[in-house]
């Protein structure tokens, strides 16, 4: 791991931080899970929930890519 990498966030952990990388409200959380694939996780049922940075800027592009039809601006 080099510099540049340890200083990011390896995993993020709950709501409201995982809604922050991602520009949405923690209130729209389990909806995004549910509805829009929001990829984030709980290794346990009551845990706490779990987001990769890499997953969430997939999602992102995906999100993009979705609603500008698939045109890269």
């Amino acid at each position: 791991m080099d510099r540049k990498d340890a200083r990011r966030p390896f995993c993020l952990k709950g709501r409201e931080a995982i809604c922050e990388a991602v520009g949405e409200n923690w209130k729209n959380f389990l909806r995004l899970v549910e509805d829009e694939g929001l990829p984030a996780f709980r290794s346990r049922p009551t845990g706490p929930w779990k987001a990769l940075p890499a997953d969430l800027h997939a999602w992102l592009r995906a999100q993009r890519d979705r609603c500008l039809g698939g045109r890269r601006q």
